[in-house]
């Protein structure tokens, strides 16, 4: 049977996507990278002392749980109710304290009880914020959570790179017997489709799904982080801190401070 589905919601699409999330983009190997990350994060911020910190777009709690590792008092917080499920469940599987909690980053100074020394939006999350005057709001809402020289980490793919050179395929992976292609459609009014195509091999099915992102350029994330009050905006290229080339880097890591 084929399936083909609308457009669905941040939090629809990602719950349709919850159980087998894990599988298809690798827990394990996306746990060690935040951990790298997490570690390499505080080494650069040496004064920092970890205390409490939070994941947004956390997800099945990957970043949650390295946070919580490098001694963090851990967040994670979703729109997807599905993926906090996720998310809990691995924190239960590997014995791990995190509180995750369905709600989104115009939340996250809501859902803390203390001031944040760090607050990280990572794996593409901001795009699905499709209005730019909620994306400042979002943004106004972490510099509110954090205190004084707190840092807000926010990742997402350099749209630069990808609205200059129209790229429409993101990815084509295997896992088990289903195979994902990720690939995108540009849309007149500025927005692109997200869509994720899963082929079953041994039922010969195939099953679309779909969601809208803001493909928000270097530039459009700088002037929102800084409407929001923060300063000391560093612009990287990967996770290991590479230097950002808008014409060719694969990701675009920004560092800010409160």
């Amino acid at each position: 049977m084929n399936r083909l589905s609308e457009t669905l919601s941040p939090a629809d699409f990602y719950d349709a996507l919850a159980a087998g999330y894990d599988a298809m983009t690798g827990f394990v190997q996306r746990t060690a990278r935040a951990e790298r990350f997490v570690a390499d994060l505080l080494a650069r911020h040496g004064e920092m002392v970890p205390r409490a910190a939070a994941d947004v777009g956390c997800g099945t709690g990957a970043y949650t749980l390295a946070l919580g590792r490098a001694g963090f008092d851990a967040l994670g917080l979703d729109p997807s109710p599905e993926m906090v499920q996720q998310a809990r469940r691995n924190a239960a599987r590997l014995k791990q304290d995190a509180r995750f909690v369905q709600a989104g980053l115009a939340e996250v100074d809501g859902e803390t009880n203390q001031p944040l020394d760090l607050v990280v939006c990572m794996g593409n999350t901001v795009p699905h914020i499709l209005d730019p005057a909620d994306l400042r709001d979002g943004f106004a809402a972490a510099h509110a959570a954090l205190r004084a020289g707190g840092i807000l980490a926010v990742q997402t793919l350099n749209y630069d790179h990808i609205l200059a050179d129209r790229e429409r395929i993101v990815s084509i992976d295997t896992e088990g017997n289903e195979s994902f292609v990720r690939f995108y459609d540009f849309l007149p009014d500025g927005l692109v489709h997200f869509n994720l195509l899963r082929f079953g091999h041994a039922a010969g099915e195939h099953t679309l799904t779909s969601v809208l992102l803001h493909p928000y350029r270097q530039a459009e994330l700088v002037a929102a982080l800084e409407h929001a009050g923060f300063w000391q905006i560093a612009a990287y290229g990967s996770l290991d801190f590479a230097p950002f080339d808008p014409a060719s880097s694969e990701t675009l890591l920004l560092v800010a401070e409160r």
